[in-house]
Formats: C-alpha cells, sequence, structure tokens
C-alpha cells in the first residue's frame, strides 16, 4: 500500500476515535479500504451499534474530504459518496433504512 493510502487510513483512524468518544454517534466502527484494481478503490465504511453497515465511496478524496463525508453520514443528512445497497434503492425512505 503506498504511503498515501496508509496516512488517510490513520486518519480515519483517528477520525474514528474521537467519534466513538461520543456515545450519541451509534457508531461501532470506521474503516478505511484501499483496493489496488477495483473500483471505487477508496471506501470508508461505518459500522453502527445495531451492525448495520453503510459504504462511502472516497475515491481520490483528500483527509478533509473523508471527514466530510463520514460527519455528514452520522450527523448529517448522509454522504456525498454513499454507496446504497440494493435493498436501500427498492425503498420507498432513505430514513427507514437507517435505524
Amino acid at each position: 500500500m503506498r504511503e498515501e493510502y496508509k496516512e488517510k487510513r490513520d486518519f480515519v483512524k483517528a477520525l474514528e476515535k474521537a467519534i466513538l468518544s461520543d456515545s450519541r454517534s451509534y457508531v461501532k466502527s470506521i474503516d478505511y479500504d484501499y483496493r489496488e484494481n477495483e473500483s471505487p478503490r477508496e471506501i470508508v465504511t461505518i459500522t453502527y451499534k445495531n451492525d448495520r453497515t453503510v459504504k462511502i465511496n472516497v475515491d481520490i478524496n483528500s483527509n478533509g474530504a473523508n471527514a466530510k463525508e463520514i460527519i455528514a453520514e452520522i450527523y448529517g443528512n448522509g454522504a456525498t459518496g454513499r454507496m446504497y445497497t440494493r435493498d436501500e434503492l427498492m425503498s420507498c425512505t432513505r430514513k427507514e433504512q437507517i435505524f
């Protein structure tokens, strides 16, 4: 793994630590995954305490952009790069899928 991707992984882990300190975030873990020969190559996975997961496409994002996406997904109206599952796409409302 190239150094830039290691730095992004370390940044996401540091952000995870801050978010986990807020019990109201309902977050269990946040993981950064780099996949060399796949598209998208960079994915952040947020796992909530009820084991529901959300994946965010963070290809070519800076650490600042990754932080904004993660925070928007957890505390806001959802990440711009959110990768929806088939079930979510078939659902009438996104709110039903969150918790």
